[in-house]
């Protein structure tokens, strides 16, 4: 027996612990609270200003240009491909991913800092969406082939995929145990990003501008978050594997 417990405690120890994805600067915080804020309005400012005086130039023609040559791509085909990749950035289908998150992180790590950071992404970037959208009141394309509920700039669908969908990548290259699964992770979500915007401008619900500022929205969102929280390094997450293993 006691034979027995001596094997089983050895192969407790040789398991991989859980990475806990901690925060270094937890986000109930003040500081980083007021930092997220600071960035947030920044961010709707220069949303604000590009919009205002940058589009109506030359841009404007460029957008003219982009959406013609989107219009020449749809054929039946392109118009059916694009109705399926659109609702990767539906509200419902973000939210329902980013609820997934927040429960995997925190089953992952144990920890609820880490289901704070997904909801950050999440939320942060549905706020500052909406909120540049009204300000600058940039109006659609006359033709689209979808129905649409808001304004135009920047593109919601493309900020929303952008911002979760890297947030999937950044956790699969974290959690996952072989390359080939961080690779196809990235590359899945990579493709996911771009075949949002992409429907957006088959479908004339946007002007390319608009879908750009949205990638470049999320992504930046994404960015500032981890960098304002601090995740726990993956030297530190995982400090152990050559200790583990050793006899």
């Amino acid at each position: 027996m006691e034979r027995l417990r001596d094997l089983h405690r050895r192969a407790t120890s040789r398991r991989e612990p859980r990475p806990p994805l901690g925060l270094t600067r937890p986000l109930g915080s003040k500081a980083v609270l007021l930092a997220l804020l600071g960035v947030a309005l920044a961010l709707i400012a220069v949303l604000w200003v590009v919009e205002t005086w940058l589009l109506e130039g030359p841009i404007s023609t460029l957008d003219e240009v982009g959406l013609a040559w989107a219009a020449e791509q749809r054929s039946p085909t392109a118009i059916a491909l694009a109705r399926v990749a659109t609702h990767l950035g539906d509200l419902p289908v973000v939210a329902a991913v980013g609820i997934g998150l927040v429960v995997l992180a925190r089953y992952r790590s144990g920890r609820w800092d880490s289901a704070h950071l997904v909801a950050a992404v999440v939320v942060g970037v549905l706020v500052v969406t909406t909120a540049a959208k009204e300000l600058t009141a940039r109006l659609r394309p006359d033709e689209t082939l979808t129905s649409t509920v808001s304004l135009a700039f920047p593109s919601g669908h493309a900020s929303r995929a952008a911002a979760v969908y890297a947030l999937v990548i950044w956790l699969a290259i974290r959690w996952a145990k072989h390359p080939a699964t961080r690779h196809a992770a990235t590359l899945l979500g990579a493709g996911m990003i771009l075949a949002t915007g992409w429907s957006r401008l088959v479908l004339g619900a946007h002007w390319p501008t608009d879908v750009l500022a949205g990638w470049g929205l999320g992504l930046i969102w994404f960015a500032v978050v981890l960098a304002l929280t601090r995740p726990v390094p993956l030297s530190r997450e995982r400090p152990a594997r050559a200790d583990v293993a050793a006899p």
